[in-house]
C-alpha cells in the first residue's frame, strides 16, 4: 500500500505553491531580469539567485502561465550580472484551475503523519519532445515512491519535505541530478573510466600563476560545511528488468555520518555526499542507490572530480576515494575500480530508515 497520497485539490495546491514561494524568496535574495532559453526562443523573466556573485549560481524563476492555468517554478544555474540567456534544469509547474498530471510538479502527503512533500512526476521536456518517464526514473539517482492517486497508484520522485529548513539546498541538488539525468539519456553511452593515475612528479607548471591551479580546483564547488542531513524517504524503483527494490540515498548518507560522528570532521555540500577527516587521512564518499554501469561510471567521475577540491579544503591529508553501493560490482568492473582506479568499495543493506548495515567499510 502506498505511503503517500497526491494532493489533487487545486485550491490546496495553490496554497502550497504560495507557501513554497515565501520560503524560497528568503533563500534566493538576489534578483535580476534575464532571458530564459525556450524551444521557440528566449523570453524575459525575473530570476532569484541564491547569491549575487559566482559561477553556476542556483536560481529560481516563479510565475504564472499566460492562460492562468498553471503556476510555474523554473530552476537552473547561471552567472549573476551576465547578459547571457540562461537555461532551465528542472521545472516544478503545478495546476491552478483544473487538476491535471500533465505538469512536472506535485505535492504529496504522508498518509500517517500528514506531512507534505514536494514531488516530481518525472515529466521532462527536451526541446519540444518529452523524455520517456520510465527512462527518467531508471536513470535518476533520487528517491522514488508509490503515491496513491484518484486513478490508482503512481510512481513519483519525492524531493523534499515542505517544512524542511534545507528546501532550497535540496532543490539545488535535485536540479543538478535532473540535469545529469537528461544528459545521460541524450548521450547514454558512458565514457570509459579515467586512466590509472601516475605518481606525481612535482607541481604542474602554470603560466602566470602562483597557486598551481588552485583556483580552477575550487571553481564550481561550494565550500565544504559540517555535515547537513539531506532528504530521506521510502523509495520504490522500477528497473529495466522487472524488479522492485528500496533505495534510500539519504538514509545511507545519514548512517555513514553517524558511523563516523566521532571523527575530527564530517563534512558535505550540495555536490559531495560525505567527507570524513580521520587522524591520518580523509575519506571521500560517493553513495549510489544502484549498481548500474551508468551509476558506477558517474560515481567514478564524481570521486575524481571532487578530490582536488577536498585536498584544497583539507591540505596535508591523503584522500581515499570510497564508493558505497547496494552490491559489489561484478567481473572486470570490480577489478578496475579497486586495482586500477584505487577506489575502495563498500556495500550497504538498509533494514529500516534508521538501521543501515555496511560491509567492508573503512574504520574511523
Amino acid at each position: 500500500m502506498a505511503a503517500y497520497v497526491e494532493v489533487e485539490d487545486v485550491k490546496e495546491i495553490a496554497m502550497l505553491n504560495r507557501e513554497m514561494g515565501k520560503k524560497l524568496r528568503v533563500a534566493f535574495p538576489h534578483h535580476e531580469r534575464r532571458m530564459i532559453g525556450w524551444p521557440r526562443g528566449a523570453f524575459p523573466a525575473n530570476l532569484h539567485f541564491m547569491k549575487g556573485k559566482g559561477d553556476e549560481v542556483f536560481w529560481w524563476s516563479p510565475g504564472t502561465a499566460k492562460d492562468k492555468k498553471a503556476a510555474r517554478n523554473f530552476f537552473g544555474r547561471g552567472v549573476p550580472g551576465e547578459h547571457k540567456t540562461v537555461n532551465i534544469d528542472v521545472q516544478f509547474n503545478v495546476p491552478l484551475q483544473r487538476f491535471t498530471r500533465s505538469f512536472g510538479g506535485a505535492f504529496i502527503k504522508n498518509k500517517k503523519t500528514g506531512k507534505v512533500f514536494l514531488a516530481h512526476h518525472g515529466i521532462v521536456t527536451l526541446g519540444t519532445a518529452r523524455l520517456k518517464k520510465h527512462d527518467v526514473f531508471n536513470t535518476i539517482d533520487a528517491d522514488l515512491c508509490d503515491v496513491e492517486t484518484s486513478i490508482g497508484s503512481a510512481a513519483m520522485i519525492r524531493v523534499i519535505a515542505m517544512e524542511s529548513s534545507t528546501l532550497a539546498a535540496n532543490l539545488s541538488k535535485f536540479a543538478r541530478e535532473m540535469r545529469r539525468t537528461v544528459q545521460a539519456l541524450v548521450a547514454p553511452t558512458p565514457a570509459p573510466p579515467p586512466p590509472t593515475r601516475k605518481p606525481n612528479k612535482g607541481p604542474a607548471k602554470t603560466a602566470g600563476r602562483k597557486d598551481g591551479g588552485a583556483t580552477k580546483a575550487r571553481a564550481g564547488l561550494s565550500k565544504l560545511k559540517k555535515y547537513l542531513e539531506e532528504f530521506r524517504g521510502r523509495v520504490k524503483l522500477k528497473e529495466r528488468a522487472p524488479s522492485t527494490a528500496d533505495y534510500h540515498h539519504g538514509d545511507v548518507v545519514a548512517a555513514l555520518a553517524k558511523y563516523y560522528q566521532r571523527s575530527p570532521s564530517v563534512l558535505n555540500n550540495d555536490l559531495i555526499d560525505l567527507v570524513v577527516q580521520t587522524a591520518k587521512k580523509v575519506l571521500l564518499f560517493e553513495v549510489k542507490s544502484s549498481t548500474t554501469t551508468q551509476n558506477i561510471y558517474t560515481a567514478v567521475g564524481q570521486l575524481f572530480t571532487h578530490e582536488p577540491a577536498v585536498k584544497l579544503h583539507l591540505p596535508g591529508f591523503a584522500v581515499e576515494r570510497v564508493m558505497v553501493l547496494p552490491d559489489r560490482p561484478r567481473g572486470r568492473l570490480a577489478v578496475v575500480l579497486t586495482d586500477h582506479l584505487g577506489i575502495h568499495v563498500a556495500t550497504f543493506v538498509r533494514h529500516s530508515r534508521n538501521n543501515v548495515a555496511f560491509t567492508n567499510l573503512l574504520r574511523p
